[in-house]
């Protein structure tokens, strides 16, 4: 009879959290204040597109032939915002709606609605990162569903996680990245394909 009661706290408990996380998450209290208005277009996406189409074709050619090739890439805060934008209402795990990408001295930021079942959790996550001469630095500076933030030690662990998932080859890009940079409203990768 000790256990049944326990478990039954433990649900009682369990079922509050979950509660109160969901009264915290669908609160749409993510401030965009400090992030610049991008305007999304075809345009820009198709632009990045033939990019990276050209980009894709070096890297089947390496795969061919075993030979690296340099490979340097430019992309607008425009061109990656309407990049993103196009996953909107994509469905992975859960739909992603208003999806819109920023930069932000040396960080980027992306905000939008993910949709589960018939709830609308608003979202913002900054992404500090950079690699110069092959040494890189990431740290998730903020990752907020509606008025939740992920304290800073759960965002270590997933950081950690991400770069031993890296050094582990898993997953294994195609390019070899020197450098990743952003200049004022610009994303610069640098590198070579692996042969």
């Amino acid at each position: 009879m000790g256990c049944f009661r326990l478990f039954i706290y433990a649900a009682v408990v369990m079922a509050a959290a979950l509660g109160v996380i969901a009264f915290f998450a669908l609160r749409p209290e993510v401030d965009t204040s400090d992030l610049s208005e991008v305007v999304v277009s075809d345009r820009d996406r198709t632009e990045l597109n033939i990019r990276l189409a050209g980009i894709n074709a070096k890297i089947d050619q390496s795969k061919k032939t075993g030979v690296s090739v340099p490979v340097h890439i430019s992309i607008s805060e425009t061109e990656l915002a309407s990049k993103i934008d196009a996953w909107s209402g994509e469905k992975l795990f859960t739909e992603f709606r208003d999806l819109r990408a920023h930069f932000k001295e040396d960080t980027l930021v992306i905000v939008g609605t993910m949709r589960i079942g018939r709830f609308d959790f608003p979202f913002r996550n900054d992404i500090s990162f950079r690699i110069d001469t092959g040494a890189r630095s990431l740290e998730l500076v903020r990752m907020q569903i509606g008025g939740l933030f992920l304290p800073g030690p759960l965002r270590a662990g997933l950081v950690g996680l991400a770069e031993r998932s890296v050094d582990a080859g898993f997953p294994r890009p195609p390019i070899e990245v020197e450098t990743l940079l952003f200049s004022e409203d610009t994303l610069v990768i640098s590198g070579s394909t692996r042969g």
